[in-house]
């Protein structure tokens, strides 16, 4: 970051604010990234990346990069306000939204080492694991589309054997040449 981030220290625990504006100059696309997030963390919303253009010749430069608050396009207001000048959204804005927003959500390391358990050594499918689950762990809401992505990096590659309809192929096909 260059700077023109103004970063003051506010207290002993270095902790510092972030004043983004118009002007800002950084060295990278990164650093940009880092910058809006912190901002965002503190502000207590979450900024997520809305629109990107890239350079017409060179598909690998970026030229403008947009962000916006991850519930941008879910209100639609009949009158126009500057945040910039009134400084408040639509919407609450707090550091509890920031866990709750859908890039943030994790799953907890226990219930990772169950589904690790359970597809590793049980064999079972995705749906009898998300009703153990939901009952082991009634305090966290487990969205389904995360506990397929934790399945599938459990499972892994699966390896072929010889029962592959591809292995199959191939052998009938050599058994068909031979004849």
């Amino acid at each position: 970051m260059n700077s023109e981030i103004v970063l003051n220290n506010t207290n002993q625990d270095d902790t510092y604010e972030i004043k983004l504006q118009v002007g800002d100059l950084f060295d990278d696309w990164n650093s940009v990234y880092i910058a809006v997030e912190a901002y965002a963390k503190q502000q207590g919303f979450v900024a997520n990346k809305y629109r990107k253009d890239l350079d017409s010749i060179d598909k690998f430069i970026i030229r403008y990069q947009e962000y916006v608050c991850w519930k941008f396009g879910i209100n639609q207001t009949k009158k126009v306000e500057d945040i910039n000048t009134h400084h408040y959204h639509n919407h609450q804005c707090n550091s509890e939204i920031i866990d709750l927003a859908p890039k943030n959500l994790k799953l907890p390391h226990t219930i990772l080492s169950k589904i690790e358990h359970y597809t590793v050594s049980s064999y079972l499918g995705a749906g009898q694991q998300y009703d153990l689950l939901t009952k082991e762990f009634p305090e966290h809401h487990i969205k389904k589309k995360n506990l397929y992505n934790a399945i599938s990096k459990f499972r892994g590659v699966r390896i072929h054997n010889e029962f592959d309809a591809a292995e199959m192929l191939s052998y009938l096909l050599k058994q068909r040449d031979i004849d």
